[in-house]
């Protein structure tokens, strides 16, 4: 499935990863690059803490690949 997340805040990355973590295709757009560049260093962070507690076995750069980060609007 490919899943379009409109914004990158706390709430968006969130949304975003757990959609990635299984094994979804997913856009995340935001109209602000430093969001996104926050986005990326907050999922990142996050599958770490995850694998390294053992709760995914996946390794993070595996599911961020999963991930496009963008602030170009997106088309269906």
């Amino acid at each position: 499935m490919k899943v379009c997340v409109i914004g990158s805040g706390t709430m968006g990355s969130g949304i975003g990863e757990v959609f990635a973590i299984s094994s979804n295709e997913v856009v995340l757009y935001d109209i602000y690059e430093n969001q996104i560049a926050n986005a990326r260093v907050r999922i990142e962070e996050s599958l770490g803490k995850l694998r390294d507690s053992g709760k995914i076995k996946e390794e993070p750069r595996d599911i961020v690949s999963r991930i496009r980060f963008t602030t170009s609007p997106v088309r269906p």
